[in-house]
């Protein structure tokens, strides 16, 4: 089964057979297995990335939050870019990020 990014879909944490810990207060690397897809069916996972490679942890991926400064979008694209197999596809919006209104801002 594929590691992924994935969240809760509310305000609750989630645990699988594996003993694998989604926190309810941001999103975590798991490896899928029978458990999650049922979190999955039942619409209280999901998944932000699919199919990350091997080098993809949860710890590193806690690193790229805090390198973000808070900005959760950038989080997850940067790690897209630097571990999703899949090619990342560019934001549909032609919204700034909030990185972006800041750095824009501090001129």
């Amino acid at each position: 089964m594929p590691k992924v990014l994935a969240e809760t879909t509310g305000d609750f944490q989630l645990q699988d057979e594996k003993l694998q810990h989604l926190p309810a207060f941001r999103p975590a690397v798991v490896v899928m297995n029978h458990s999650l897809q049922r979190h999955l069916g039942n619409s209280q996972l999901r998944i932000l990335i699919a199919d990350l490679n091997d080098e993809a942890t949860d710890a590193e991926f806690v690193k790229y939050l805090g390198e973000s400064e808070g900005d959760r979008e950038l989080a997850i694209a940067s790690f897209a870019s630097a571990f999703s197999t899949q090619p990342v596809v560019p934001r549909a919006e032609d919204e700034p990020t909030e990185a972006q209104v800041r750095k824009s801002k501090a001129r």
